[in-house]
C-alpha cells in the first residue's frame, strides 16, 4: 500500500495540461500591408516570407482589422493530365521511297499527341502526319511534320511521340521517309508495331530564379559550379543555359546542398540530393531536341554545388540557374482595401479554411496581384506565454519525485528483508 502511494505521488508530477496556441497578430514576428483590389487576390511568397516562416507555411495569417481573413495557398507548378489510349495500325506498306500505314482513332475523342512503337534502332528521321474522317484520306490535313529518332549507338536517347494540334480525325495518315531523307537505319512496315493516342491537359509552371551559379572549378574532365540561394527558398529546379551553336553532347550531372553552418570547412557537409544529365541533339532537318532541366524536389539548402561531368571532351560553356515554383497565396479582401499579412510563429498551429477547400482554378485566372508593402517587424510582437505542462516546465521537480520514489521503494523493500 505504501509503494502504491508513493507511485501515486510521483505519477502526479507527469500529469499537464497541453494548451493550442492561439492565431493572434502579436504572436507573429513579421507584418506587411497587401494592397488589394475587390475580387479575388493574391500575393506571392517572395525572399522575407520565406526566410521568416515554417517548412509547412502553415504560420501565415490575414486580417482584416482583427477578422481574420481566409486564404487559400496553391503552387503555381505545371501539371499534366493524360490517358494513353492504343489505337490500331491499318495499312502498313511501302510507296516510292517512304513507308506509309494509318492509325484509327475510333474510341479516342480528342488526341494532341501520338506514340509510335518500333522495333528499329539507330535512326533518325521524320514522320509526315494528315488527318481525315475517311480511310481512303479524302480531304485529309496536314496535322504536323515531326522529328522521330533513336541514337542508341550514341546513347542519346530517342524521341517516338509526335505532338499535333488538338484533333477530332477518325483516322491519322503517317508516312515515313525511306533511306534517302533518312539517317540511319531505314524504318520498314513490320518496323510499326503499335500506337497509343492521349489528349494531354497542360498548366505551365510559373518560375522564380532565386540564385545563379559562380564557375569554381574546370578541368578537361568536369565542371564545377556554386549557387548561394536565400534562407528558406526552397529549390525545385537547376535550369542550364548556353549558346545555341552548342549541340549534340549528354554530360552527366551531380547535385549537392550543404546546411549553413559556418563551422564546416569548404570542402565538408556536402550531401547529394539530385542528378540526372543534361542534352541537345540536332535531327534531321536542323530541329533541336533538349533537356537542360534537374529536377531537386523543394529542397532547403543555402549552399549548392553542381557538378557537370565533361568526360574527354571540352567543357561546355554554361550557366547554372536556381529556381522555384512560385507559390501564391489567393485570398477575399472582404470589402477592404488593404489586408496585413502577419508570419513566423513556430507554435501556432496550420489553418483550416472551407475557403481553400473551394478554391477552384478558374477562381485563381481571374485574381488580381496585390500589391505586396515593404517587411517589418512586426511592433506589437510580444512572446506567448510559456504554455508547456506544469512538468515541462519544472522538469526538476519530476526527477525529484522520481528519486525520492526509487529511494521510497528501496526503504520499503529494506524493512521487509529485516522483518523476515
Amino acid at each position: 500500500m505504501i509503494i502504491r502511494r508513493i507511485c501515486g505521488v510521483a505519477l502526479l508530477f507527469f500529469a499537464g495540461a497541453a494548451f493550442a496556441a492561439d492565431a493572434k497578430p502579436q504572436y507573429f514576428t513579421n507584418v506587411r500591408d497587401a494592397h488589394a483590389a475587390p475580387g479575388t487576390n493574391y500575393v506571392a511568397m517572395d525572399a522575407d516570407m520565406w526566410a521568416h516562416t515554417r517548412v509547412d507555411l502553415g504560420d501565415i495569417r490575414l486580417y482584416n482589422g482583427t477578422k481574420e481573413v481566409p486564404y487559400a495557398l496553391r503552387e503555381q507548378g505545371s501539371a499534366e493530365y493524360s490517358e494513353q489510349h492504343a489505337v490500331r495500325v491499318l495499312n502498313k506498306g511501302v510507296v516510292p521511297d517512304a513507308t506509309v500505314f494509318d492509325l484509327d482513332m475510333q474510341g479516342v475523342d480528342q488526341y494532341d499527341q501520338v506514340t509510335l512503337q518500333v522495333n528499329q534502332k539507330d535512326f533518325n528521321t521524320e514522320v509526315r502526319v494528315f488527318g481525315s474522317n475517311d480511310i481512303e484520306g479524302k480531304n485529309a490535313i496536314k496535322l504536323a511534320v515531326a522529328p522521330i529518332f533513336d541514337f542508341s549507338k550514341q546513347k542519346l536517347g530517342s524521341n517516338l511521340t509526335i505532338q499535333l494540334p488538338p484533333s477530332t480525325f477518325r483516322y491519322l495518315h503517317l508516312t515515313i521517309p525511306g533511306l534517302l531523307a533518312n539517317s540511319g537505319h531505314t524504318i520498314m512496315p513490320e518496323h510499326i508495331t503499335g500506337a497509343t493516342a492521349s489528349n494531354t491537359n497542360r498548366t505551365t509552371a510559373i518560375w522564380d530564379a532565386v540564385g545563379v551559379s559562380i564557375l569554381r572549378g574546370q578541368n578537361p574532365h568536369e565542371s564545377v559550379f556554386e549557387i548561394e540561394v536565400p534562407k528558406g527558398v526552397p529549390l525545385d529546379r537547376l535550369q542550364f543555359a548556353m549558346p545555341g551553336e552548342r549541340v549534340n553532347f549528354r554530360r552527366n550531372v551531380t547535385v549537392e546542398a550543404r546546411r549553413d553552418d559556418k563551422r564546416l570547412k569548404p570542402d565538408e557537409g556536402w550531401e547529394a540530393v539530385a542528378g540526372g544529365e543534361i542534352s541537345r541533339v540536332r535531327w534531321v532537318g536542323g530541329n533541336i531536341h533538349e533537356e537542360l532541366e534537374i529536377a531537386t524536389h523543394d529542397t532547403r539548402a543555402m549552399h549548392w554545388r553542381v557538378t557537370v561531368q565533361n568526360g574527354d571532351d571540352p567543357p561546355l560553356p554554361v550557366q547554372v540557374t536556381a529556381q522555384t515554383v512560385e507559390r501564391r497565396i489567393y485570398f477575399d479582401p472582404q470589402g477592404t482595401s488593404i489586408v496585413r499579412v502577419y508570419y513566423g510563429d513556430e507554435q501556432v498551429p496550420a489553418p483550416v479554411y472551407d475557403y481553400a477547400k473551394f478554391f477552384r482554378d478558374a477562381d485563381a485566372k481571374k485574381a488580381t496581384e496585390a500589391k505586396l508593402g515593404p517587411a517589418m517587424d512586426n511592433p506589437e510582437f510580444a512572446s506567448r506565454p510559456d504554455e508547456r505542462a506544469w512538468t515541462e516546465r519544472n522538469g526538476w521537480v519530476l526527477w525529484t519525485a522520481m528519486v525520492a520514489a526509487v529511494l521510497g521503494i528501496g526503504i520499503v523493500a529494506l524493512r521487509g528483508l529485516k522483518r523476515a
